[in-house]
């Protein structure tokens, strides 16, 4: 009775063909990966224009920022040197070093500044 019922069983309900159901199930994600893409373009292509505005506002704070941390880095670089020499050459120290910030300021300035 137990091989008969299987066979019966079987006859009804056959295996299903694994190979078939991976293809389909390939193309259904392939037709959702696509609609979702096509989606994300739709909606981002509006939004270039602000995404370039941004962009230019991001570069412009992390110029300014990141001149203040030079600047107090030559800062602190001066006082370091101010720290190293006798009294009397401390003057001579910070003078030297307001120069180089100075130079290498105006040098940014014509040269630098157009290779951005």
């Amino acid at each position: 009775s137990g091989v008969g019922d299987r066979a019966r069983r079987r006859a009804r309900f056959p295996a299903p063909d694994r190979r078939r159901e991976g293809r389909d199930c390939w193309r259904q994600r392939s037709k959702k990966s696509i609609g979702c893409l096509a989606l994300a373009f739709v909606l981002t292509a509006g939004t270039a224009q602000a995404a370039t505005e941004t962009a230019y506002i991001l570069n412009t704070f992390s110029f300014l920022a990141h001149g203040f941390l030079v600047m107090f880095m030559a800062a602190g670089f001066a006082m370091l040197e101010a720290g190293l020499v006798r009294s009397r050459n401390t003057a001579a120290i910070c003078l030297k070093n307001m120069e180089l910030y100075s130079i290498a300021g105006l040098t940014f300035y014509l040269i630098g500044y157009s290779m951005m």
